[in-house]
C-alpha cells in the first residue's frame, strides 16, 4: 500500500500561499473584466461603429465647398485592361466613388440636374453628377457594380445603332440597369458617332460637319447634313421607344462637338438637356443645351487630383457664352 508523503510546515505554508495567489489573481482577472465590460466596452464599440460609419458614408458637418451649383463628371470606359486615355480601373473608379463621399459630395440623379436647372428644385450642397459616354460593355459588367455599392445615381449615353456589337451594352443589359432604378438612358446618336472628311485634308465629327467626298470632290449641302441629322435622331428615340418604351430627354454630343443647326434638329426630336465636354459648373436658369463636365475618366485624374480640384473650386472655371456656337473640342483635361 503506498504511503502518501508527509508534508512538512513549510511545504504547507507554501501550498497555501500558492492557492491565495491564485485566488487573487482570478479575482483581479475578473474584477478587470466587469470594469473593461460595463465601462470600456461600450465606448470601444461606439469607437468601431463610427470609424466604419466614417469609412463607407460622408463624413457628418463637412464644409460647403460649393452651393446653388452642380459638377458633373464624364467617364468612358472602367475596365482592367488600361487601352488608352479614356480607361479608369475597377478599383480607381471604386477609389473616385469613396473619396468623393467621404469629404462630403451629394450624388444626384440626372434627373434633379435638370429639374434644378430650369429652376424647379434646389440641391445640395457639394451637389454630384456621373455621367458615361458610349455605352460599353464594360460599364454593365465593372462600373454598375460599383454605382450599385455605393448607390450613385448616374447616366449612360448610349450610341442606338452600336447596342448588341461586340464591346457595347446589349438591351437587356441596359433594361437591367434602368429598373434598379440607379442608371438613366440618354442618347449619343444613332450612328453618327464618328469623324468624317469636310475638305481635303481636314475632319470633323459627322454630326457637326458636311461631308466631303475626296473621289468626286462633291460637298453635302446644308440641307442634306440636316437631313442626315433629322434622321440620326429619329432613329435613335424610335428605338428607344421599341426597346424601352419610352423616349429620352438626354443627350450628349459626340466628341462635344456642336453647332446651332445640330443643336436646333435635337430640340425638334424631344433632346431638351445636352451635354458637351466644356469645363465648367451648371447653375439654376442656365442654357440645358450646354451642360459642362469635367473629365474624370482619364489615368491623368488620380481620385486625390479630382477631389481636390472639386474642393479648391476646379469646377468653376470660365462659363462658355449661353449661345452656342460651332465648335469642335480638343479633350478637356
Amino acid at each position: 500500500m503506498r504511503k502518501e508523503p508527509v508534508l512538512t510546515g513549510g511545504q504547507k505554508t507554501n501550498r497555501y500561499m500558492s492557492l491565495i495567489c491564485i485566488a487573487i489573481i482570478l479575482i483581479l482577472f475578473f474584477t478587470v473584466l466587469l470594469v473593461w465590460y460595463f465601462n470600456v466596452y461600450p465606448h470601444w464599440i461606439s469607437w468601431v461603429e463610427a470609424n466604419i460609419s466614417k469609412k463607407h458614408s460622408a463624413v457628418p458637418n463637412v464644409p460647403i465647398y460649393y452651393q446653388d451649383q452642380v459638377t458633373v463628371l464624364m467617364y468612358h470606359h472602367v475596365s482592367p485592361a488600361m487601352k488608352g486615355e479614356g480607361y479608369v480601373t475597377p478599383q480607381r473608379f471604386n477609389r473616385d466613388l469613396e473619396l468623393l463621399k467621404l469629404n462630403g459630395f451629394n450624388f444626384i440623379p440626372v434627373e434633379r440636374l435638370a429639374a434644378f436647372t430650369e429652376g424647379e428644385v434646389d440641391v445640395p450642397p457639394n451637389a454630384v453628377v456621373v455621367t458615361f459616354d458610349d455605352g460599353y460593355e464594360d460599364f454593365y459588367l465593372h462600373a454598375f457594380p460599383v454605382l450599385k455599392k455605393y448607390q450613385v445615381p448616374s447616366i449612360v449615353f448610349i450610341i442606338g445603332g452600336m447596342i448588341g456589337k461586340d464591346g457595347y451594352l446589349n438591351w437587356d443589359q441596359v433594361r437591367s440597369m434602368e429598373r434598379s432604378g440607379l442608371v438613366t438612358i440618354g442618347g449619343h446618336t444613332f450612328d453618327q458617332h464618328y469623324r468624317v472628311p469636310v475638305s481635303p485634308g481636314k475632319k470633323m465629327p459627322a454630326s457637326v460637319g458636311c461631308i466631303y467626298d475626296p473621289q468626286s470632290g462633291y460637298y453635302e449641302t446644308r440641307e442634306e447634313y440636316l437631313q442626315r441629322m433629322t434622321e440620326d435622331c429619329r432613329l435613335l428615340q424610335e428605338i428607344f421607344m421599341a426597346e424601352l418604351g419610352h423616349s429620352t430627354a438626354y443627350y450628349a454630343y459626340p466628341y462635344g462637338a456642336y453647332s446651332q443647326d445640330y443643336i436646333n434638329v435635337l430640340k425638334e426630336f424631344g433632346y431638351r438637356n445636352i451635354f458637351t465636354v466644356l469645363s465648367g459648373s451648371n447653375k439654376m436658369k442656365q442654357n440645358p443645351t450646354l451642360y459642362y463636365r469635367i473629365n474624370a475618366g482619364t489615368p491623368r485624374m488620380p481620385p486625390e487630383k479630382l477631389v481636390a480640384r472639386l474642393i479648391t473650386g476646379g469646377a468653376s472655371a470660365v462659363v462658355p457664352a449661353s449661345q452656342p456656337v460651332d465648335w469642335s473640342p480638343a479633350w478637356d483635361m
